[in-house]
């Protein structure tokens, strides 16, 4: 006899009942954080329920009772530590790209239920990152993680009444209070989400590859911001620079030197020692480009598609992606990427893209302060304040006088720049 699902069907097409339809499989957006927040938030839910019921004047425990509801709370709340320690060490072991198979036998480790284990596992990872933001957060997850597992070591005591060897769970507890439990649980809460929003982060910054051993690619800008400008790099300052370095971030000589040469190569970081300019398109040519944004019709600038390239990668990297955001590190291959795509542009497509580009002056502004290139970016203000003093001192009509002037401001902006830079 063949069942007919009606179980798990979906609800009718209705309006006013397809609403109660959970999304589950591959409908949806559906992995590990569906699950560590369903049960987060239904221990939440339910602890809230409860505390709200038992509260009422008239509350009898006979439709929501404490001494039931223990256990399927607490199984909830456990069984969500549980995953998120599983979540997190997966994701602190890929910070460093390790080997496949190194991935691999940790997936296998990952399907004890012990807390111990996990907790021992997901502290040798931190560790192995040698990331001082994910430091701070190891007392407060250890203390959660090392009471549950004091009471439920292995995610059975409020799974069962009795143990594998027929043992009553709970015998050393009378009692557990549950709106002591609840306040507990939202603060681990705060720490977890606020964990897992680094890790979010984490992923993203150590996927440009800008670390070391012992060093973050934010501890490498920060050394970066300790150190001298690049031109007063002499033996002799040096050397007390890097006593002092080595000492804070406890390394040698020999990644010291590393660092040095991140930052160095790093078109972001060398800004901060240095103004070297190191974009891929000439100086003079950006700032044309910027102050033609202003205008209209737009004067000729002849443009490679190697420019065009550089600045839509510039103005790419200073706002966020989905799933995390750019770096500088990320203008290099953007920059190849947006080349081999004009290349396969016809004139009509590029004419297009030349209009979207340069109505996003914005965006190339940030892109350039995301870069550190604060020299180019002091050329353009200047450029743009020596233009509006010229339109102030040599217009015969007022831009600010609106009730006399023939002509509206910008017209008159685009008069001046088109006298002035393209001249």
């Amino acid at each position: 006899m063949k069942l007919k699902n009606t179980l798990f069907a979906s609800e009718s097409k209705r309006s006013d009942v397809s609403k109660y339809n959970a999304c589950v499989g591959n409908n949806g957006w559906v992995g590990m954080y569906s699950y560590i927040d369903g049960f987060q938030s239904s221990t939440v839910i339910l602890l809230e329920s409860l505390i709200k019921d038992v509260d009422k004047e008239n509350y009898d425990g006979f439709t929501w009772c404490l001494d039931t509801s223990v256990y399927p709370i607490l199984f909830s709340a456990r069984h969500f530590l549980e995953l998120f320690l599983k979540q997190q060490i997966l994701r602190i072991s890929y910070l460093k790209n390790k080997s496949e198979r190194d991935y691999e036998i940790k997936l296998k480790l990952l399907k004890t239920h012990d807390t111990h284990k996990l907790w021992q596992l997901f502290l040798a990872e931190v560790k192995g990152v040698y990331d001082s933001r994910l430091n701070k957060y190891l007392n407060k997850i250890h203390i959660f993680t090392l009471e549950f597992h004091n009471i439920d070591s292995t995610g059975e005591t409020f799974r069962y009444p009795y143990s594998q060897k027929n043992f009553l769970h709970l015998t050393n507890h009378s009692v557990i209070g549950l709106k002591r439990f609840y306040e507990e649980f939202l603060k681990f809460s705060k720490i977890a989400a606020e964990f897992s929003y680094l890790t979010d982060y984490l992923i993203q910054e150590y996927r440009v590859g800008t670390y070391t051993k012992h060093l973050s690619r934010n501890d490498i800008e920060q050394i970066a911001y300790s150190l001298p400008k690049k031109n007063y790099w002499t033996n002799q300052k040096l050397k007390k620079h890097q006593l002092y370095i080595k000492d804070k971030y406890n390394i040698g000589s020999k990644e010291f030197q590393e660092a040095l040469d991140i930052i160095q190569k790093n078109i972001e970081f060398n800004n901060i020692v240095s103004n070297e300019y190191n974009l891929n398109i000439n100086e003079q040519n950006l700032i044309e480009f910027c102050l033609n944004c202003l205008i209209e019709p737009k004067q000729k600038l002849n443009l490679s598609l190697s420019d065009l390239a550089c600045i839509r990668a510039i103005q790419e990297i200073s706002v966020p992606i989905i799933n995390g955001k750019y770096f500088s590190e990320d203008v290099h291959y953007l920059r190849e990427n947006y080349y081999n795509e004009y290349e396969k542009f016809n004139e009509y497509a590029l004419e297009e893209e030349l209009d979207y580009i340069y109505q996003q002056l914005n965006r190339t502004i940030k892109g350039l302060e995301k870069l550190k290139q604060f020299n180019t970016l002091n050329k353009v203000h200047l450029a743009f304040k020596t233009l509006f003093v010229y339109l102030l001192k040599s217009h015969k009509d007022n831009p600010f006088d609106i009730e006399k002037r023939p002509r509206s401001a910008r017209h008159q902006f685009e008069d001046m720049f088109k006298d002035i830079i393209f001249s």
